[in-house]
C-alpha cells in the first residue's frame, strides 16, 4: 500500500516536471519541424514577438489543465451513473483495451466519412457540423472517464479509495494531460487516448450499459 502511495507521488512529480519542461522549453507537439530544429540547436523555441515568452505558455497550460478538470467535474455531477458504467467497462485486461481503441478508431473513421459525405451538399452540410461536435463531445467524455478511472484505481491500490471522486479525477487529469505536451509522442498518445475514449463511450452505449439493438422498436 505504501509503495503505491509513493508510486502516485512519483507519477505526479513526473507529470508536473513534464508540464514545466514543456512550458520552459516551449514544447509544441504539433510543430514537429520546429521541435527538431530547437532540439538540434539545443535552444528553446519561443515566439520572440511576445514580451513574456515563458509566462504566456505557462498560463495557457495551467488554464487548459484547470478547464479540462472543471469540465470533468461538471460531467461527473451530470452523469455519475454513466461515468461509473464506463469505469467498470475499463477495468478489463490490456488486450480488451486494445479492442476498445480500434473500436473508437473505426467509429471516428465512420462518423468522419458520413460527415464528409454530408458536407458535399449544402442541404446536409449542418449534419457534418453536428456529427463533428458529437464526435468531439464523445471523445471528451471518454477521456474524462479514463482520467477518473485511472485516478480512482490508483487511489484504491494506495488505500485512499474513500476520497472524493473529484480527487480521483484531479489525479488522472494531472497524470494524463502533460503526456500530450511531449514532443513527437504527444500527438500519438493523445490520439490513442481519444480513440480509447470513443471506444468506451460507444461500447457502453454512451454510458447507459445497454446493448446496441433495435428490439425496442419491435415492441408493440
Amino acid at each position: 500500500m505504501k509503495s503505491w502511495r509513493w508510486f502516485i507521488l512519483i507519477m505526479v512529480a513526473i507529470s508536473i516536471s513534464i508540464l514545466i519542461a514543456a512550458t520552459w522549453l516551449g514544447w509544441n507537439s504539433w510543430d514537429v519541424y520546429k521541435n527538431v530544429s530547437a532540439i538540434i540547436r539545443r535552444q528553446p523555441f519561443y515566439t520572440h514577438a511576445s514580451l513574456f515568452p515563458r509566462i504566456r505558455p505557462a498560463l495557457s497550460s495551467v488554464s487548459a489543465l484547470i478547464t479540462l478538470y472543471l469540465i470533468g467535474i461538471l460531467i461527473l455531477f451530470l452523469f455519475p451513473e454513466h461515468i461509473q458504467t464506463m469505469r467498470k467497462a475499463l477495468r478489463v485486461p490490456p488486450l480488451y483495451l486494445l479492442r476498445l481503441f480500434f473500436l473508437g478508431l473505426f467509429s471516428a473513421l465512420l462518423v468522419g466519412a458520413i460527415a464528409i459525405s454530408a458536407a458535399i451538399t449544402m442541404g446536409t452540410f449542418p449534419i457534418a457540423i453536428i456529427l463533428g461536435l458529437t464526435l468531439f463531445l464523445c471523445g471528451l467524455i471518454g477521456v474524462i472517464a479514463i482520467s477518473y478511472t485511472l485516478g480512482a484505481e490508483l487511489f484504491n491500490r494506495a488505500g485512499w479509495g474513500h476520497l472524493s471522486p473529484m480527487y480521483a479525477l484531479l489525479l488522472g487529469t494531472v497524470v494524463l494531460y502533460p503526456l500530450g505536451r511531449i514532443p513527437f509522442l504527444g500527438n500519438l498518445l493523445s490520439f490513442a487516448l481519444v480513440c480509447l475514449g470513443l471506444g468506451i463511450v460507444f461500447v457502453t452505449h454512451f454510458g447507459t450499459g445497454k446493448s446496441w439493438n433495435l428490439r425496442s422498436l419491435m415492441d408493440e
